[in-house]
């Protein structure tokens, strides 16, 4: 063998290894259904003392280094005013911010971590057309996954491979036809009964 085709034979191992070397932090991930994994998510995950929201935050760190310490499913509480998308908990008056912010850090992640899969679900007090505006604005329509009813969930290695990586749920079903990307949260999920009060009545 020359050593320009043991060279050719190791830049092909080391593309492959590249492209299968881990998904959402774990080798183990790539061959399993994006149903099949469990994700750390945060719930009103901009509602950070961070992110400038002093008055009773959930998080304590900023979206971005949610995401960088392993979270990958981010819970948005989203209402319109005044026809601006703004992320707030409950009343405006305790801290709101644009969600465009937060999507573009969500885009910059996603440029740098081709590996990884988000999801954001959404609490939604405004349109679907709406929240397509600022995904077209914030450059992350390209990244949308559209998941067809009734059929399987691909792989996190087939949705890294196609670059569709990440997953939107509402729980405000008006999409229109066109919007196969915004989906449903209960057609796909559910939650358990806060009334349970031991492991029997889950």
């Amino acid at each position: 063998m020359t050593s320009t085709n043991f060279s050719c034979l190791v830049l092909l191992l080391f593309l492959n290894f590249s492209a299968y070397s881990q998904c959402n932090g774990s080798n183990d991930l790539c061959n399993k259904r994006y149903d099949e994994i469990a994700y750390l998510t945060t719930h009103n995950a901009f509602n950070s003392a961070a992110e400038g929201f002093s008055v009773l935050p959930n998080q304590t760190q900023s979206v971005s280094a949610q995401l960088n310490a392993g979270v990958r499913g981010l819970m948005l509480d989203v209402y319109d005013d005044n026809g601006t998308s703004m992320v707030y908990h409950v009343y405006a008056f305790i801290g709101s911010k644009p969600l465009s912010n937060f999507l573009n850090t969500i885009k910059t992640f996603l440029d740098n971590n081709p590996n990884e899969v988000v999801t954001i679900i959404l609490e939604c007090y405004t349109s679907a057309n709406a929240i397509e505006n600022d995904m077209n604005q914030s450059g992350l329509s390209g990244y949308l996954y559209t998941h067809p009813a009734l059929t399987s969930w691909p792989t996190l290695q087939t949705m890294i491979n196609n670059n569709k990586r990440l997953v939107i749920f509402s729980d405000k079903n008006d999409a229109c036809p066109s919007q196969g990307w915004y989906h449903y949260v209960w057609d796909e999920a559910f939650e358990n009964p806060y009334s349970a009060a031991n492991s029997g009545e889950f």
